[in-house]
């Protein structure tokens, strides 16, 4: 046992469902596999929108350091993660809006930065977001989409990552939005290439399937 806040639960929240997905993602990924005649990679896609807002969260300081300087907008920016799990390869690609015209563009730089195509398939996980809404005709060959069950968050390794991309821009004043953009652009380029066993340890859920 230990002390510790626990996440609220939507209450459409559903545990039959989420256990239904658990069961259901391995055999959909053997399904990926045999449809291509190739073992398919297993990656989970997500937005967090950070902005002008300031981010704090609890630090050591001295006695004497009892205010913080901020600079408050209302000015946004989201960030389209896909992470793969197993390994802690991570795609990051930073747009102005959530709608489906950023997904498919980011979709794209996905498909061609990660190699995937026929030959080398990709069973992506994304929630149930108006956004991912693609049509078959635009969905790039070697790609697959599976949906999270509804209010089902706590099944999304990739919201594990989101504290470490606030990590640079919490605690601090950004002077403008190009100084905070700068930052989150140099976080996300550390996670794809140093950090990738630390998003491996927070993303590798118990009940994923090892590939």
């Amino acid at each position: 046992m230990r002390c510790r806040r626990r996440r609220p639960m939507h209450y459409k929240s559903d545990e039959e469902a989420k256990t239904d997905f658990i069961e259901e993602l391995p055999e959909i990924l053997d399904e990926v596999s045999k449809r291509y005649g190739s073992e398919a990679r297993l990656f989970f896609e997500d937005e967090h929108r950070m902005g002008q807002q300031p981010i704090q969260y609890k630090c050591w300081s001295l006695p004497e350091e009892t205010t913080q300087q901020i600079n408050i907008g209302y000015k946004w920016l989201w960030d389209y993660a896909f992470v793969e799990p197993n390994t802690g390869e991570n795609h990051h690609y930073l747009m102005p809006h959530l709608n489906k015209i950023s997904f498919k563009a980011t979709l794209d730089l996905f498909v061609k930065e990660a190699n995937i195509s026929k030959d080398r398939p990709v069973l992506l996980v994304v929630d149930g977001a108006t956004a991912h809404n693609i049509h078959s005709e635009d969905q790039p060959e070697g790609l697959e989409l599976f949906t999270l069950p509804p209010y089902s968050p706590d099944l999304q390794p990739v919201e594990r990552i989101w504290k470490l991309v606030n990590q640079s821009i919490s605690n601090r004043c950004n002077p403008d939005w190009e100084v905070m953009v700068e930052r989150i652009s140099e976080q996300c380029k550390w996670m794809m290439n140093e950090g990738k066993d630390m998003v491996r340890r927070l993303t590798s859920f118990h009940w994923l399937p090892t590939v």
